[in-house]
């Protein structure tokens, strides 16, 4: 099988990504936007989302993946290589087993681990890539039940409702998670089914003896009105 070569593809996005960031600067320049300018705020997000996005490019920039037989190669060597990393073959390491990786992409029971290698299964590449996080590895072990996974073309804000898997990954992100009324609603009407009997019939008898209290001094207010006639 012939794939992609993945050394060459990375130097040609690293001469790539030079250019369009000094193409960038050179914009910056041209454009004569004063220094009083780059400090506004306006300004200060361009250049926060512009480093977000180079941040981006390099999620994996620090990853080798060595691609097992079994798992769907001819996409994920896009995907991966898109975001700045090298991957190998089965038929790399046969021909070179001292060769070093950092992960290796599985799709079948493992029968032996080697040390300082992070296992995982393909999804856990499109996972991370969904929300641009390199998420836990040990969620993605082989033989491990996988997390839900998440559609990247749903707007959750939209539909009003954030998969609790999404909220986790929200969590892990430091963003902030924000319930909507009706997840709210859920939430409440979760804990009142699971009250204890105990605990409602505890707070049946305060209830009841809060009344009586309540009658019991309405009646001592009569006596006093009668008594004060």
């Amino acid at each position: 099988m012939i794939y992609l070569d993945s050394i060459q593809i990375r130097d040609l996005q690293i001469r790539a990504q030079k250019k369009f960031n000094a193409q960038y600067t050179e914009s910056v320049d041209q454009l004569g936007i004063s220094e009083e300018f780059k400090n506004t705020p306006e300004m200060q997000e361009l250049t926060k989302k512009h480093e977000q996005l180079k941040k981006r490019r390099k999620l994996f920039s620090k990853c080798v993946f060595l691609f097992n037989r079994e798992i769907p190669i001819y996409s994920l060597q896009y995907l991966t290589m898109s975001f700045g990393a090298t991957f190998l073959t089965q038929d790399d390491i046969d021909a070179n087993p001292s060769v070093k990786y950092t992960h290796h992409v599985i799709d079948r029971p493992l029968a032996k681990k080697t040390a300082n290698i992070d296992y995982i299964q393909p999804q856990y590449i499109v996972d991370s890539l969904n929300n641009l996080y390199l998420l836990p590895n040990t969620q993605y072990s082989p033989g491990v039940a996988l997390p839900a996974h998440l559609s990247p073309f749903v707007d959750n804000e939209k539909e009003g409702y954030v998969p609790d898997r999404q909220k986790e990954i929200m969590h892990m992100k430091g963003e902030e998670v924000v319930d909507s009324e009706e997840e709210e609603q859920e939430v409440v009407q979760k804990k009142i089914k699971s009250k204890p009997a105990k605990v409602e019939q505890e707070e049946k008898e305060e209830k009841g003896k809060g009344d009586a209290d309540s009658s019991d001094s309405d009646s001592s207010e009569g006596e006093k009105d009668v008594a004060a006639i």
